[in-house]
């Protein structure tokens, strides 16, 4: 009787070895992943798990709806916040040096392009005086400003 084994070629051998332990290394990877499908699905059926992924896909569609809405009034939240004071300035000051304290201030209340109005209260013995001025791009055309005024306005300016 013929020996099978000296009978063939070394490669054929080789070959066949390499095939073997490939074939048992994706016969491992199958059996995890099936076993994984196994705990993901669990008793599922085709039809049910159709069902449950076409129910996620319209979920999934209505979240993206929803994300539009959201990013459309954000972006117009964005661009009126443009127009809210976000730039404050105060100073108080003494505007009698010989008497009294720093009991008058002044308010400049500013956007985001340096747009608004500045408040000064000047307080004296028997009255109080409150003035308002529009600002435009950081300063007055319309009055002039005041030495008070114009360091409460750079310090809302500083706020940027």
């Amino acid at each position: 009787m013929v020996d099978l084994f000296n009978s063939m070629p070394l490669l054929f051998w080789i070959v066949f070895a390499f095939l073997l332990v490939w074939n048992i290394i994706l016969s491992v990877f199958l059996y995890k992943s099936l076993k994984e499908n196994k705990k993901l699905f669990g008793g599922t059926k085709k039809d049910e798990l159709k069902s449950i992924l076409g129910e996620h896909i319209n979920r999934v569609g209505a979240v993206q709806v929803r994300l539009n809405d959201v990013v459309t009034t954000l972006s117009q939240v964005e661009e009126k916040s443009k127009k809210f004071i976000s730039k404050v300035g105060v100073i108080r000051y003494n505007p009698f040096g010989d008497t009294g304290g720093d009991q008058s201030f002044v308010v400049a209340l500013l956007d985001e392009s340096d747009d608004g109005v500045v408040i000064t209260s000047m307080h004296g013995r028997d009255r109080t005086r409150m003035y308002s001025k529009p600002i435009n791009k950081g300063t007055s055309t319309e009055y002039e400003l005041s030495e008070e005024e114009v360091i409460a306005i750079k310090k809302a300016r500083e706020l940027e």
